[in-house]
């Protein structure tokens, strides 16, 4: 087991963020009661806010963080059982925005401004709980989706400008950039259904390819060819599977030292949590998402 997965596997039933403040020292309070946002946060959302219908401070809207690592926005959000449908579906709306984006004129460039806007909050959502989780991966996950979703946006914005053949030039760039990546996305996440490592991450996915390699064509060759031929065949490939493992541990390390020192900051810890813990609002007001 890696460093990092380590970390998320102590103190079940504790959120890594209270083990974190716990280890440090650092928001004890909160560690022991769950962090509450500012009471104007939400203010006036109707079973969520305080307003009419108040739930008090001390109710449990937003109580202890969810515990283990983050399974993105809308898994986090909507369950195990809803939230891949969600996520199939968002897929699908991405690849419209991604074809859109390469098609000139204004409607095509709001559409895609529309899919991009809603992709950026979910790259921030990836990269917070990428640090509060110590995961690199989701960290670049995110990073990469900001990155590709902003140019995309930019390039869109422009076409609705008196400089608009830039804008289409770049959009016809940006846009298919952004489909590669969610095919990946995808990949990724038909490897997890299938019982892979990647975690449903574009990036896990790519760095452990000489694993599944290793697994699926190069020691079925090595134990079809026995002797010494086969034998280092096989060394090869194993030696190129413990070279991906050994740089995910050396990942997990640095993010977990990197982490700490962020949790040593005031205010961080709440900061981080409060994705987390506004993701499991729906789960306690939409039917059905209860028990998932």
């Amino acid at each position: 087991m890696s460093v990092g997965a380590h970390i998320r596997a102590t103190a079940p039933g504790r959120s890594t963020a209270q083990d974190v403040a716990a280890s440090t020292g650092s928001g004890a309070h909160a560690a022991a009661h769950g962090a509450v946002p500012p009471r104007g946060l939400l203010a006036g959302i109707p079973g969520i806010g305080w307003g009419a219908a108040d739930p008090g401070p001390d109710s449990d809207v937003f109580g202890p963080i969810p515990t283990g690592p983050s399974h993105g926005m809308l898994r986090d959000a909507l369950g195990e059982t809803s939230g891949p449908r969600a996520e199939q579906a968002w897929l699908d709306a991405t690849d419209l925005g991604a074809a859109a984006s390469a098609k000139a004129g204004p409607v095509p460039a709001v559409a895609a401004i529309m899919v991009d806007a809603v992709n950026g909050q979910m790259a921030q959502y990836e990269m917070l709980n990428g640090v509060r989780d110590g995961d690199a991966t989701a960290i670049v996950d995110g990073l990469v989706t900001g990155h590709l979703t902003g140019n995309d946006t930019m390039f869109n914005a422009l076409e609705l400008t008196p400089i608009a053949p830039v804008g289409v030039i770049g959009s016809r760039v940006s846009g298919p950039l952004l489909e590669r990546w969610n095919a990946l996305r995808r990949e990724a996440i038909a490897d997890e259904a299938a019982g892979g490592a990647s975690q449903g991450s574009p990036v896990r996915y790519l760095m452990q390819a000489p694993v599944r390699y290793n697994e699926e064509t190069i020691q079925p060759w090595a134990d079809a060819h026995p002797g010494a031929v086969g034998d280092a065949v096989g060394d090869i490939g194993d030696g190129a599977a413990r070279a991906e493992r050994e740089v995910e541990q050396a990942q997990d390390e640095t993010v977990a030292w990197v982490r700490d020192q962020i949790y040593r900051v005031p205010g961080a810890e709440e900061a981080l949590a409060l994705p987390r813990q506004m993701a499991d609002v729906p789960r306690r007001y939409i039917p059905g998402l209860h028990d998932e």
